[in-house]
């Protein structure tokens, strides 16, 4: 929700097509939700027991 919420106010008050606007906002949400999932939720282990991932050992 918080990366809808950027992109939307990132995209919405720029003047180009609406189909286009909608587009970038997908685009955008989906790229930021993957990022942050990759690079935060997968790196620290608290938030990988939060997120129902398994946690595995520093071996």
């Amino acid at each position: 929700m918080v990366f809808l919420n950027l992109g939307a106010m990132i995209i919405l008050p720029l003047e180009i097509a609406t189909i286009l606007k909608f587009v970038l906002i997908v685009i955008f949400t989906f790229a930021a939700t993957m990022l942050n999932y990759e690079f935060v939720v997968r790196r620290i282990r608290v938030l990988r027991i939060v997120f129902g991932l398994k946690v595995y050992s520093k071996a």
